[in-house]
């Protein structure tokens, strides 16, 4: 398990919308590093612009040293059609490697979500300069990204078995966690 790190504030997500993020992320990729051009370009606030760059950089599309340049993994998830299982897949493998995202909300992909309260315990105590009612915003954002992530049971189970790279990645991080592996058949 790699050392726990401070999260800074910025690297809570506060933006639910997966379609903003990917709104955003076409704008990078056509206007560089001009958040206001970004934020004509798609309809947002500068500030809003910030939100979703800040989610962008926490699932790890955007490197964190704000260069504005689309990792690989951003270009596979622009790649995908909005609201596809594809899109659902990168989105779910994103929040998988994310240090910040597992350092905040440990049991976010397990069969049963955790509680807001529990979310906002793990926020309060990993970052800094958050107060309580920003931290109940961001855990209202994680388990907004969990719904998206997870889908149904169903399409999820029918998602990671279409997929033995994206299964093995849930149930070694399941291992890894210690935790059940997401209800899939088969997992130990």
């Amino acid at each position: 398990m790699s050392p726990k790190k401070t999260i800074q504030s910025r690297q809570v997500p506060q933006e639910d919308r997966l379609s903003t993020i990917r709104l955003v992320l076409k704008a990078v990729a056509e206007s560089g590093d001009q958040t206001e051009a970004m934020g004509r370009m798609v309809g947002i606030t500068r500030r809003h612009v910030g939100y979703s760059l800040a989610a962008a950089q926490t699932l790890g599309w955007l490197p964190q040293d704000n260069t504005n340049a689309l990792t690989p993994s951003a270009r596979d998830f622009l790649a995908t059609a909005p609201g596809s299982a594809a899109e659902r897949e990168a989105f779910l493998r994103a929040i998988l490697v994310s240090d910040i995202i597992t350092q905040l909300a440990p049991g976010l992909l397990q069969e049963k979500a955790p509680s807001k309260e529990a979310l906002v315990e793990s926020i309060l105590s990993n970052a800094t300069g958050i107060g309580i009612k920003t931290a109940s915003r961001r855990a209202q954002t994680l388990l907004s990204w969990r719904k998206h992530a997870m889908a149904t049971q169903e399409e999820q189970l029918s998602l990671l078995g279409a997929d033995p790279t994206l299964q093995s990645m849930v149930h070694a991080y399941a291992a890894f966690r210690g935790t059940a592996s997401y209800g899939l058949a088969g997992a130990g």
